[in-house]
């Protein structure tokens, strides 16, 4: 039989090691037993739904986490060596480093700008809310009718119900970090 969950047991370990409890303290815990929970732990048995909620209940973690497969718990990117998306031939480069993922809840972007740059952007009805880091040079960031002069380094928050501007009107390469949160 071909387990669902093979990471569970050293996520249920790392978990009950994390604070410090022996198997006896953990199973009082979550009131499973600590046979049990060194079962699962070693792979030797899979739990029930039931054993599941419980070991969630007892630990204050979801459910759902305890089956999230944490194998891409690192991620190195290389920014700029993946896709580049551009806009106004190529003098606005956007990369997508952190591409959405409903386990983080946003999307994180790398931005940068040719001098006398610009860039128009759509509203965003389905974000929370836009975090803009300058790290190299001025941004002027137009959102809801008022122009903000950002300048590195710098971050900026705003509501993206409407459409908005990035304009770099300097004679300098702009960079910033764009994350959308949702």
């Amino acid at each position: 039989m071909n387990d669902p969950f093979p990471f569970l047991g050293d996520k249920l370990k790392a978990l009950r090691k994390d604070r410090g409890l022996s198997l006896a303290a953990a199973g009082d815990l979550c009131d499973v037993s600590k046979t049990m929970l060194g079962q699962i732990e070693r792979g030797e048995s899979t739990p029930s739904i039931t054993t599941l909620w419980k070991i969630a209940g007892g630990f204050k973690v979801s459910f759902a986490s305890l089956l999230a497969d944490d194998s891409d718990r690192y991620l190195q990117v290389a920014i700029g060596q993946e896709e580049v998306l551009t806009e106004a031939d190529g003098a606005v480069r956007l990369c997508p480093v952190f591409p959405f993922a409903p386990e983080t809840g946003f999307d994180y972007f790398y931005v940068t700008m040719e001098p006398g740059a610009g860039y128009s952007s759509t509203a965003h009805p389905n974000a929370k809310y836009e975090h803009i880091i300058v790290t190299q040079g001025t941004l002027t960031l137009i959102c809801h009718g008022r122009p903000h002069r950002l300048q590195a380094p710098m971050g900026f928050r705003f509501v993206p119900s409407d459409s908005h501007q990035y304009i770099n009107e300097t004679e300098e390469v702009l960079v910033f970090q764009n994350i959308m949160s949702y």
